[in-house]
């Protein structure tokens, strides 16, 4: 505030007390005073030929401007020709208004903008934790891992391929636990080829092991009569036989893939040996060809030299699928130790069905 709006204040505020009864003098000032602290004085505009002009000198800090009294007159009455002081209206309120967001970082997407329900995890007991290590569910699409046949062939076959029906009888619950997932992830049609072969190429070997244990003890899969056309396997509600899910399933969609004929395995001697592990896409190639070069060079299944072979009924059954790409000596060439000669001459040898064991 200028020294000018003090000076025309004071002169302003004791004009007033000659106005205004005593009583009510005081109060007045301290009103006027509460406004003069708070808002600035607005003096209004005063035409400059009716004012005389007031030279101001400027106050040292050991000069005071002298209070005047409540009770006395000023010594010279105050010119009429002034303004009365205006009174000043209340400050306007104004509320703060909400929060607005500027800044990038204040700025969150809406999905985070909302609450997200509290989830409440249940922690297992022991029992619910053992249960669910023996029996896991299964993984997204229903595609089974394996994992438990796996476990059942490297505890009840040998690397040599002889495989303990007694050990499997007695666990047969596990057996039968691995086959019901089996029956729950029949393969669609977004699995991939190596994962489908898989699948029927360990379900065709795990039912022939549960064929025997349910009727073990025998001497060979052929006391049962005709066990390849007996539809005893279930899987996702349908009915198969040992030979639809070898002929009509995996030579039918694999025609280009002969080496899956040692992996089936049919529960006798002169089969090919039964892998002590489950079949898997990730290796499968590579278990192929294990497979197919294990058998061909095995003397107790083919008797192999330059000039004359003596092969598994195997090659005699199944001939066509081993000369789709050429001639069954080349075939043979593929993984044999003997170099064959294409002219050697082929016989074949009688078929041991005695049990595996």
């Amino acid at each position: 505030m200028t020294r000018l709006a003090i000076f025309l204040m004071s002169l302003a505020m004791m004009w007033a007390c000659d106005q205004q009864p005593q009583t009510t003098h005081s109060a007045e000032v301290d009103t006027l005073a509460a406004v003069v602290d708070a808002q600035p004085v607005v003096v209004p505009a005063v035409e400059m030929d009716t004012v005389e002009e007031i030279t101001l000198e400027e106050i040292t800090p050991e000069e005071t401007i002298p209070e005047t009294s409540t009770s006395e007159k000023p010594s010279e009455e105050p010119s009429s020709e002034l303004p009365t002081p205006v009174k000043q209206p209340a400050p306007e309120i104004i509320e703060k208004p909400a929060k607005v967001i500027t800044t990038q970082s204040d700025i969150r997407p809406i999905e985070q903008a909302i609450p997200t329900p509290k989830v409440i995890i249940k922690e297992l007991t022991p029992e619910e934790k053992a249960e669910e290590e023996e029996n896991p569910s299964p993984p997204p699409n229903n595609k089974p891992t394996h994992k438990e046949w796996d476990a059942l062939l490297k505890k009840y076959v040998s690397s040599t391929g002889k495989v303990n029906y007694k050990g499997f009888k007695a666990d047969k619950a596990s057996l039968q636990a691995y086959l019901d997932i089996l029956a729950k992830g029949v393969p669609e049609s977004d699995w991939a080829p190596t994962e489908e072969l898989c699948y029927w190429i360990n379900a065709y070997n795990a039912f022939t092991i549960k064929l025997i244990v349910d009727n073990h003890p025998l001497k060979s899969i052929t006391d049962l009569g005709k066990p390849w056309d007996k539809p005893f396997i279930k899987l996702a509600g349908k009915a198969y036989t040992l030979n639809q899910i070898e002929n009509e399933i995996i030579r039918k969609r694999y025609p280009n893939e002969p080496r899956i004929h040692f992996a089936v395995n049919c529960a006798a001697k002169s089969c090919p040996r039964l892998l002590n592990a489950a079949y898997l896409p990730a290796q499968l190639n590579v278990q192929l060809d294990r497979m197919t070069r294990a058998f061909v060079n095995n003397p107790a299944a083919n008797q192999l030299s330059e000039k004359k072979v003596a092969l598994s009924k195997i090659f005699d059954w199944y001939g066509e699928d081993f000369t789709k790409t050429g001639t069954l000596i080349e075939f043979l060439n593929r993984f044999a130790r003997v170099q064959i000669k294409a002219d050697a001459q082929v016989s074949f040898l009688e078929y041991d069905w005695a049990l595996n064991e």
